[in-house]
């Protein structure tokens, strides 16, 4: 049996294109379930997905990671540092999707674990 080598890893403008069809997918997906058209209109990556991911990824108060196994990305995940009303700042995670058939072998936890770590510092 071969071992599966799943990490996550910060995105770079390279992998973008590659980002924004995870995200166009996970739009796809959501939208089908119950309550999945409001929480598009709502919470979804806006349209057109690739700026806005390019947005995030240059900006100084966003993380984009992305999941991979065996190096091929397979997900992301995207946060983002809010102020609270009390001045605090917190980590708000935006985005997190993994393809459905690389699912259940540790790539979302990957990727949570580089969120919070980042959003943590």
């Amino acid at each position: 049996m071969t071992a599966i080598d799943e990490g996550a890893r910060r995105a770079v403008e390279a992998d973008i294109a590659s980002v924004a069809g995870l995200a166009a997918q996970a739009t796809a997906e959501m939208s089908q379930l119950r309550g999945g058209t409001v929480w598009a209109g709502l919470e979804a990556r806006p349209d057109p997905q690739l700026e806005s991911l390019i947005r995030d990824l240059r900006a100084d108060d966003a993380l984009v990671v992305v999941g991979t196994i065996d190096e091929a990305i397979v997900g992301y995940g995207a946060i983002r540092l809010v102020e609270l009303h009390d001045g605090s700042t917190v980590g708000r995670v935006g985005d997190i999707y993994v393809l459905p058939d690389a699912r259940g072998v540790g790539v979302g936890e990957s990727m949570m674990e580089l969120l919070m770590a980042w959003a943590g510092q």
